[in-house]
C-alpha cells in the first residue's frame, strides 16, 4: 500500500500502463521524502503524467514512465517497457535517434548519480 507521501509521486493504477509497477526501491525513496537533489528532482503526479504524454507524442515508439528530471537540462529519467527496473535517460526534445542518454541499472544507481551531481552542482 502506498503511503500518503508516495501517492504524491506515483501515478495511480488507472493512469499507469498495464506493463508497469513501481519498483520497491522507488517507493522507499518517495516514502522517505528523498525528492530533490539540486539539480534533479522527483516528479509529482501531474508532472509525471504530463511528461509521459509529451514523451509519447515526441517519441511515439517508446513506452516509458518518467519519474524525475534534471532541471538544468532536458534530461528526463524513466522506466522503459523493455528495460525492466533499469532507469533510462531521455534527452527530451532531441532528434529521434539521439534521445537516449545513460542507463542506470536501478533506482539506487540513479540515486547515487543524482547525489554525485548534487555535490558537483554550482547554481
Amino acid at each position: 500500500m502506498k503511503s500518503a507521501r508516495s501517492k504524491m509521486y506515483q501515478l495511480d493504477d488507472e493512469t499507469l500502463p498495464s506493463w508497469f509497477s513501481y519498483p520497491k526501491s522507488f517507493q522507499r525513496v518517495t516514502e522517505q521524502g528523498l525528492i530533490c537533489f539540486d539539480p534533479w528532482s522527483i516528479l509529482d503526479v501531474d508532472e509525471s503524467q504530463q511528461l509521459m504524454l509529451g514523451l509519447k507524442h515526441r517519441y511515439p515508439g517508446i513506452d516509458v514512465v518518467p519519474f524525475a528530471r534534471r532541471y538544468d537540462s532536458d534530461d528526463v529519467f524513466c522506466w522503459m517497457r523493455t528495460k525492466g527496473e533499469a532507469v533510462i535517460t531521455i534527452h527530451d526534445f532531441a532528434s529521434d535517434g539521439y534521445q537516449f542518454g545513460p542507463v542506470y541499472p536501478s533506482v539506487w544507481d540513479w540515486l547515487r548519480a543524482a547525489i554525485e551531481a548534487t555535490i558537483e552542482f554550482e547554481p
